[in-house]
């Protein structure tokens, strides 16, 4: 294997790659540019490190948020020769393994001559579609399940385009959305006409829930370059656009989301649809107990594959794995945000509680 020639000074991706070198050779991956590529040109003698655990793989992980290329995944095997190669093969997939869970998408932004990269984060593979919508102005509906993240990933695709990110909830009034005059004949105004007026990302959360009447004068705003506010006519301006939120399609209730009701087909066609599944990896990642959430997810794949009629969110984990760290036990913490008062012969299908 033919190695590689490291010089300062380092780009990011460099150092990446020797804190990961250095880490896997028992070195400290914090030290000076000068002193990673002495470890990796073994300038330093670097001691025999132990089998690396799970938690010193998830500390290269926390090092390291970049790709790891066969190359990487060799030079620790070749370092580490007092390991057996089964037990090498073990940690660094452990590794490997976990920086994927990091691994951020690259994604660039132009807009005419100027391109923006967006900060390493770890976003919902689908953001990149959503991305390519709203930068046209073309206003998009996500569905996806209770927390699935569609507000946080409505406020990234703001943040990324620069825009002010507006929201609000299911209304059942035409006023919460459009606004009122008050007694004092000023107008009240509302997010929906702040974004309108002057520009952003309006996002529009369970629009599914919304009143029919209230959708009404939503969708002459959502369609047209004018709309009438309480206080009278106004211009589009060109940079609003619409990110809609739901848990259905807009075809009415179903067995989990029953009081949802079913949309216009016209307010339907202001909208292209992009589906948001539950990103298990993104879960695992922010939840604070690994073996707990492994057992979540396990228990949402049970309750689908029997279609029933229970919702096993992200939240649960996440949620869950905040109470076991302060100290409840697990099976109180499942009956919490799992089991949520489910019969006898539904919780018999599900995998035993994790022994934590």
């Amino acid at each position: 294997m033919t190695a590689i020639t490291y010089t300062l000074p380092l780009s990011d991706i460099d150092r990446a790659n020797l804190r990961f070198h250095a880490a896997s050779v028992g070195k400290s991956p914090i030290q000076s540019d000068q002193a990673l590529i002495d470890i990796y040109n073994g300038t330093t003698p670097a001691p025999v490190a132990p089998a690396p655990s799970a938690a010193d793989a998830n500390a290269v992980a926390d090092i390291l948020r970049k790709p790891v290329t066969e190359r990487l995944v060799q030079a620790a095997k070749d370092k580490v020769q007092s390991i057996t190669d089964t037990a090498v093969d073990a940690a660094v997939k452990a590794a490997v393994d976990a920086v994927q869970v990091h691994r951020p998408i690259r994604i660039e932004v132009k807009v005419g001559d100027d391109v923006k990269v967006l900060p390493d984060e770890y976003r919902h593979p689908i953001f990149p579609d959503l991305l390519i919508a709203l930068s046209v102005r073309e206003n998009v509906y996500i569905v996806g399940g209770a927390g699935s993240g569609k507000t946080t990933i409505a406020s990234q695709a703001a943040a990324a385009l620069d825009l002010p990110f507006y929201s609000t909830g299911a209304v059942g009034m035409a006023y919460q959305l459009q606004g009122f005059i008050n007694a004092q004949g000023d107008y009240m105004e509302t997010d929906l006409y702040r974004a309108y007026t002057k520009g952003g990302v309006f996002l529009f959360d369970e629009i599914d829930g919304s009143s029919a009447n209230a959708l009404l004068a939503f969708n002459a705003i959502a369609a047209n370059d004018l709309a009438a506010f309480p206080c009278g006519t106004v211009a589009r301006h060109p940079d609003f656009v619409i990110i809609a939120a739901a848990n259905t399609v807009g075809n009415g209730a179903n067995r989990r989301y029953v009081g949802r009701a079913q949309l216009d087909g016209a307010t339907l066609d202001r909208f292209g649809f992009i589906e948001m599944p539950y990103d298990e990896k993104l879960e695992m990642h922010i939840s604070l107990n690994d073996v707990w959430t492994a057992w979540v997810q396990k228990c949402r794949a049970v309750a689908a594959e029997h279609r029933m009629e229970t919702i096993i969110s992200p939240r649960a984990s996440i949620k869950g794995g905040k109470m076991l760290s302060a100290g409840m036990s697990v099976d109180k913490v499942a009956n919490m945000y799992v089991f949520k008062g489910m019969s006898e012969s539904d919780r018999a299908r599900f995998p035993a509680l994790p022994n934590l």
